[in-house]
C-alpha cells in the first residue's frame, strides 16, 4: 500500500497495520508524519498498541528521537504553566490554558507526543491591561510593531501581540476570546469559562466539550491549515472520550456559538478518516445537517483541506481546497470592506519593505 494522505490517518489510528509497509514506504510515512508534527504521537500510539518493537530499526530510531523531543517539550509546558501561575497569581488574575498546553496540564491522551509552537492562554477582556503589565514584569516581551499592526491587535483581534521570553525562548499568545473580536462570530466567552476546571489557584482549563468546541473553531474557522492534520488527530482522541451527556453539551455549544457548520465538518472528517461510528446525539446532529447543501459543500472542501501537507502526498485538489478555506477564513474574521482595506495595507507594507528593506518603516 502506498503512503497517501488518507492512509496517514489510517496508520495513526492503527499503527499495527504498518507491518505491511516496505522500507521505502516507511521512509515516506516518517517524512510526512514529521512534517505534520505527528511522528511522536504516532510513536506513543504504537507503544500503546504494543507494536512499536516490531517496527524496522530504521523507523524506531527516527520515531524514538521525536518522542524524546516531545517529552522534553511536555516538561517545558508544565514548567511554563507553573511560571504563569506565579506571574498571574501575583496579581490575582484568573487565566485559562488552552489547546496544547491544556492537553498537557489535563493529561489528555492527545498530549502524548503533541508538539506546540506556542502556549495559548485566555484571560477576561477586563484583565488584559493587568495581564500585560504582569507579563512584562516577569520579563516577557513583544516584538516592536508598526502602528497599523498595533491597531489590528488592540481593536480588532481576539488576542494581544505575541509575547516571547528572552531566556526560555517560549512564545505566549494571550487571548480574550476564541475568535476575532471585529467579526460577528466571536462567542460569549462566559459560555466557556463557566464550564472550566481548576488546575491551580488561578489557572483553569476548559471542560471537555468546551475544549473540543474551541479546537473545532480553531481548525474549521481558520484560514491557516498548516497544522490541520495534527489538530484533527487531537480531536479524534478527545471526542473518543466523550459520554452522551458531553456530546449533548458539545452540540448545544455549537448551536449557541453559531459554529454548527464547523462541528459538522469535524464529525464528517472523523467518520471519513478515522472510521468513527457516530451514535446518539452526534448521529442525529449529522443526520439533520447533511441535508443542507452548504454543509455538504464545505464538508467536502474541508475533507481535502485537513489532509497532510507534504510534496509526497499533496494533490492539486488539496491545494485548491486550502485556498478556498483560506478565503473563507479571512471572510469570517472581518467584514468584507475592512478585509479589503486590511489586505491592501498589508500588501503595500510587504511590497514596500521588500523593495526598501524591512527596517525602512521603523521610526
Amino acid at each position: 500500500m502506498s503512503v497517501i494522505s488518507s492512509h496517514v490517518f489510517f496508520y495513526l489510528k492503527k499503527p499495527t497495520e504498518c507491518h505491511a509497509l516496505s522500507l521505502e514506504e516507511w521512509a515516506k510515512l516518517i517524512l510526512v508524519l514529521r512534517e505534520t508534527k505527528l511522528l511522536a504521537s504516532f510513536g506513543f500510539r504504537a507503544e500503546h498498541q504494543g507494536c512499536f518493537s516490531s517496527f524496522p530499526k530504521y523507523a524506531q530510531k527516527h520515531i524514538k528521537s521525536a518522542m524524546v523531543y516531545a517529552d522534553r517539550q511536555k516538561q517545558q509546558i508544565k514548567y511554563e504553566a507553573i511560571k504563569l501561575e506565579e506571574t498571574f497569581g501575583a496579581q490575582s488574575i484568573p487565566f485559562c490554558l488552552m489547546k496544547g498546553a491544556a492537553y498537557v496540564v489535563k493529561n489528555e491522551r492527545c498530549s502524548e507526543g503533541r508538539l506546540v509552537s506556542d502556549i495559548d492562554v485566555l484571560v477576561r477582556k477586563e484583565d488584559l491591561i493587568a495581564s500585560e503589565r504582569a507579563l512584562k514584569l516577569a520579563m516577557w516581551q513583544t516584538k516592536k510593531l508598526d502602528d497599523y499592526d498595533e491597531k489590528y491587535y488592540r481593536e480588532w483581534a481576539h488576542e494581544l501581540p505575541p509575547f516571547f521570553h528572552p531566556l526560555r525562548g517560549t512564545v505566549l499568545d494571550v487571548h480574550h476570546n476564541l475568535f476575532m473580536a471585529i467579526s460577528d462570530k466571536a462567542p460569549n466567552i462566559d459560555e466557556f469559562l463557566e464550564h472550566s476546571e481548576k488546575v491551580s489557584e488561578n489557572g483553569s482549563v476548559f471542560n471537555s466539550p468546551e475544549m473540543i468546541m474551541h479546537s473545532c473553531i480553531h481548525l474549521f474557522a481558520n484560514e491557516d491549515m498548516c497544522s490541520a492534520s495534527r489538530d484533527l488527530f487531537d480531536l479524534f482522541l478527545l471526542t473518543n472520550e466523550l459520554d452522551e451527556k458531553q456530546w449533548l453539551r458539545l452540540i448545544e455549544l455549537a448551536n449557541i456559538t453559531g459554529f454548527t457548520l464547523e462541528l459538522y465538518c469535524l464529525l464528517t472528517c472523523l467518520v471519513k478518516y478515522f472510521d468513527v461510528e457516530l451514535v446518539g446525539a452526534a448521529f442525529y446532529f449529522v443526520s439533520e445537517c447533511k441535508h443542507k447543501n452548504r454543509y455538504r459543500f464545505w464538508s467536502v472542501v474541508y475533507a481535502r483541506a485537513v489532509l497532510p501537507i507534504h510534496p509526497l502526498v499533496t494533490k492539486p485538489a488539496d491545494d485548491v481546497a486550502r485556498f478556498v478555506v483560506f478565503c473563507r477564513g479571512h471572510l469570517l474574521k472581518m467584514p468584507l470592506s475592512l478585509l479589503i482595506k486590511h489586505l491592501a495595507v498589508k500588501s503595500y507594507v510587504g511590497l514596500y519593505k521588500g523593495i526598501a528593506g524591512k527596517f525602512s518603516m521603523d521610526s
